[in-house]
C-alpha cells in the first residue's frame, strides 16, 4: 500500500511540474524548451497537365497542443489549401495551358519549428492541344478564304498573314524569325495608336473555329503564310509554338493574243487616247505610262514592257482588293472598258508615253498579252502670270495668305514652308524649285486659277518666320518665276479664359447595358469603360479643344509632351462642351483641354491623369442620367 501511495504522489508531483512549466503568472503560453520539427513525407508532388486536387503528407516531432500547420505558395496555379486532417496537406493545382512544364514550392509553417518545403511539379499540356488545322475553302486569284480550327477551343489565339514574297525578301526563313517579325510589327502598331502591345493583341485575339478567314493581298499564283499561336489574355504572353499554313492563290491560265488599235490626239501636255480591240468583246483595261519610267522598271526587273504591264495590273488589283476591299465586279465596272473607248488626260509636257491595253477575265486578272504603242506630248510655253501675296488675320499659330493672280487662265500652285527651310534651298529659282519638288508632290487638287486664299488656323509655331510661295505650273513644267513673301507669327500670348474638366467618374460598359440594353458597345465591355467629358470655360464664347487618351507602359513617351501638347489638342479640332469617350482598364487616362478666345489666344493648358481600374468605376445609373441630361454622343473613334 505504501508503494502505491508513493507512486500516486510521484505522478501528482510530475503533473504539477508540467503545469508550472506550461504557464506563467500572466496566463500566456511559453515556448517549449524542446523544439518541434516538421517531417516531410512527400518531398515532390507531380501533377498532370489537367490539374486537380493533390495531397502531401507530413508528421510533427514534439507537437504542441492546439497548434496547427499552415501552408503558403507564391504561384497562382497552386492554392485552396486544406489542413484540417492532421498530417495531410490537400491543395488544388490549376490546369496547365502552356506546353512547358512548371514547378513551384509550398512552404509549411509550424510554431517553434523551422519552415520546410515540398515541391509541386506540373506536366506540360499536351502539345496536340495547342495545334491548328486549316482548310482552304475558296481559292481566288487575289484572295483566298481559309477555315481555321484550333485544337484547343477554349483558349484565345492570335492570327497574322505574311506574303511569301515578303518573307523571302527579308530573309525570314524560320518560325522564330517569323514570330520576331510579327512581334516587332505589332509593337509598332501599338505605339502608333498610343496603346499597349497587350491591349492591341487582346483586341485581335480569337477563340474557337474561324470560318472564311480572308487572306487578301495575293497575286495570281502567289503564296502567303498564316501564322497562329495561342495567347494568354491575363499575362499577354504567347503560350504555344507557332503553327503555320501556306495558302496559294489560283494560278494564271495561258495568256491569249488580243490586238488593240490606238488613236492619239495631242495638244500640249493634253492627250486623248482611243483604244479599239480587234475580234474581242470582253472587258479590258487601257492606260498610259511615261516611256522612260517603264523602261527604267523593265531594266530593274529584267522584263519586257508586256511583262511589266501584266505584273503591274495584277499587283494594282491585288492592292486595291486588299487595302480597300474592292470586289472584282466593281473593278470591272469602274476601271475596265468594252468595245471602243477613249480617255483624255493631262500628262507631262514634251514626254514620250506608252499607251497599253490588256484583256481581263471575270476575276479581273490579266488574260491577254498586253498590247501597246508610243506617242509624245508637246512642249508648253511660258506664261505671263503675275502673283501678289499678302497676309491677314495673323495669330501666333495661324494666318490667311492671299494670292492675287493677274489673270484667270494661267494655272499655278501654292505652298509654304519655314524660313529656315526656305533658306536651305538656296537663293536661285532653280535651287528653290529643286528643294520644293523634293518635299512636295503637286497634284490636281493643288492647282489654282485666279485669286486664291490659303487659310491656316492652328498649324504654325509662335514667333516663327514662314515663306509662302506660288509659281505657274502646267504639264509638269514651271511656267513663271517663283513669287514668295515672308511672314512671322505673333508671340504666344496666353488668354485670360480659364478651362477645366469636370470629372464625373467612369462607368463599366456591361453595367450600363444591364440598366439600358440599347446602350450597345458590348464589344468593349471586358476591357473598356465609358468616360463622360464635361468641359467648363469661363468664357462661353471660347472655342474648346480637348482629348482623352490612355497611357500604358508601352506607350510612346513622345506621344504626350509639354512641347507637342498644344498640337495634340488642336489636332482633334473644335469640340462641343459635352461628349463621352472610351478609356481602357488598367491604364492611366489622360484628359487634356485648352480654350481659344476671340482674339485667337489660347488659354493655359489643362491636364489631368488618373488610373483606370475596374474597382474604380462609379454607379452606371449616374452615367445614364448624365447622358440623358446632356444628350451627349460618343466619341470613340480611336477605338471604333
Amino acid at each position: 500500500m505504501n508503494k502505491i501511495k508513493t507512486l500516486w504522489q510521484t505522478i501528482l508531483l510530475m503533473l504539477c511540474v508540467v503545469f508550472v512549466a506550461g504557464c506563467n503568472d500572466s496566463g500566456e503560453v511559453d515556448t517549449p524548451t524542446t523544439k518541434s520539427q516538421i517531417n516531410i513525407k512527400t518531398a515532390t508532388v507531380v501533377a498532370d497537365s489537367s490539374g486537380g486536387e493533390y495531397t502531401a503528407n507530413y508528421t510533427i516531432t514534439n507537437p504542441i497542443e492546439g497548434e496547427a500547420v499552415t501552408a503558403q505558395c507564391d504561384a497562382e496555379w497552386v492554392g485552396e489549401f486544406d489542413l484540417s486532417q492532421a498530417g495531410v496537406v490537400r491543395f488544388v493545382v490549376a490546369e496547365n495551358e502552356v506546353d512547358e512544364e512548371r514547378e513551384t514550392t509550398v512552404k509549411l509553417t509550424y510554431r517553434n519549428a523551422d519552415d520546410v518545403y515540398f515541391t509541386v511539379t506540373q506536366e506540360a499540356d499536351d502539345p496536340s492541344d495547342f495545334t491548328f488545322t486549316f482548310e482552304t475553302v475558296e481559292q481566288g486569284y487575289y484572295a483566298c478564304k481559309v477555315d481555321v480550327y484550333p485544337a484547343n477551343g477554349d483558349t484565345y489565339f492570335i492570327m497574322d498573314l505574311y506574303s511569301v514574297d515578303y518573307l523571302n525578301e527579308n530573309g525570314i526563313d524560320s518560325n522564330e524569325k517569323l514570330y520576331e517579325e510579327h512581334r516587332a510589327y505589332q509593337e509598332y502598331l501599338a505605339g502608333l495608336g498610343g496603346t499597349s502591345l497587350k491591349s492591341l493583341l487582346d483586341s485581335k485575339a480569337k477563340k474557337g473555329a474561324q470560318y472564311g478567314v480572308k487572306c487578301s493581298g495575293l497575286r495570281p499564283g502567289g503564296e502567303a503564310v498564316i501564322l497562329c499561336y495561342y495567347y494568354d489574355k491575363t499575362t499577354g504572353q504567347r503560350i504555344s509554338e507557332l503553327t503555320t499554313y501556306t495558302v496559294k492563290a489560283a494560278s494564271l491560265e495561258a495568256l491569249t493574243e488580243v490586238e488593240f488599235n490606238f488613236d492619239f490626239s495631242v495638244d500640249g501636255p493634253n492627250a486623248t487616247i482611243t483604244a479599239t480591240p480587234e475580234d474581242y468583246t470582253g472587258a479590258y483595261y487601257f492606260d498610259v505610262m511615261p516611256r522612260p519610267l517603264v523602261e527604267e522598271q523593265c531594266a530593274e526587273l529584267g522584263c519586257t514592257p508586256e511583262e511589266f504591264f501584266e505584273q503591274w495590273w495584277n499587283k494594282t488589283v491585288a492592292d486595291d482588293m486588299s487595302k480597300n476591299g474592292t470586289p472584282a465586279y466593281l473593278i470591272l465596272q469602274n476601271y475596265c472598258s468594252y468595245g471602243t473607248d477613249s480617255m483624255s488626260v493631262e500628262l507631262l509636257a514634251d514626254t514620250e508615253y506608252y499607251a497599253f491595253a490588256l484583256a481581263v477575265n471575270d476575276g479581273v486578272v490579266c488574260a491577254s498579252v498586253p498590247d501597246f504603242e508610243t506617242f509624245r506630248t508637246e512642249a508648253v510655253a511660258q506664261a505671263g502670270l503675275q502673283i501678289d501675296i499678302s497676309f491677314v488675320d495673323l495669330t501666333a499659330v495661324g494666318v490667311r495668305a492671299r494670292f492675287i493672280a493677274s489673270n484667270t487662265t494661267d494655272r499655278y500652285v501654292i505652298g509654304y514652308t519655314t524660313k529656315q527651310n526656305w533658306d536651305s534651298f538656296g537663293d536661285t529659282d532653280s535651287s528653290r524649285l529643286d528643294g520644293i519638288f523634293k518635299q512636295t508632290t503637286f497634284t490636281e487638287e493643288n492647282f489654282c486659277y485666279g485669286d486664291q486664299e490659303l487659310r491656316i488656323d492652328r498649324h504654325l509655331t509662335p514667333e516663327t518666320s514662314y515663306v509662302f510661295f506660288a509659281f505657274g505650273y502646267y504639264g509638269g513644267v514651271v511656267t513663271t518665276q517663283i513669287f514668295f513673301k515672308e511672314v512671322t507669327t505673333l508671340p504666344d500670348e496666353q488668354s485670360q479664359v480659364a478651362v477645366s474638366v469636370k470629372h464625373i467618374g467612369y462607368f463599366d460598359i456591361a453595367a450600363i447595358n444591364a440598366l439600358d440594353p440599347s446602350f450597345g458597345f458590348m464589344d468593349y465591355a471586358n476591357d473598356f469603360a465609358a468616360y463622360p467629358v464635361e468641359i467648363e470655360a469661363t468664357d462661353e464664347d471660347a472655342t474648346l479643344y480637348y482629348y482623352a487618351w490612355c497611357m500604358t507602359p508601352d506607350s510612346d513617351p513622345e506621344w504626350l509632351t509639354d512641347e507637342n501638347r498644344l498640337g495634340r489638342m488642336l489636332w482633334w479640332g473644335e469640340r462641343p462642351n459635352y461628349l463621352w469617350t472610351i478609356i481602357e482598364y488598367d491604364t492611366e487616362a489622360v484628359i487634356g483641354a485648352i480654350a481659344k478666345d476671340e482674339d485667337g489666344n489660347y488659354s493655359e493648358h489643362f491636364l489631368n491623369r488618373f488610373p483606370v481600374t475596374r474597382d474604380g468605376v462609379s454607379d452606371a445609373q449616374l452615367f445614364l442620367d448624365w447622358q440623358k441630361e446632356h444628350n451627349a454622343v460618343a466619341d470613340a473613334s480611336q477605338y471604333l
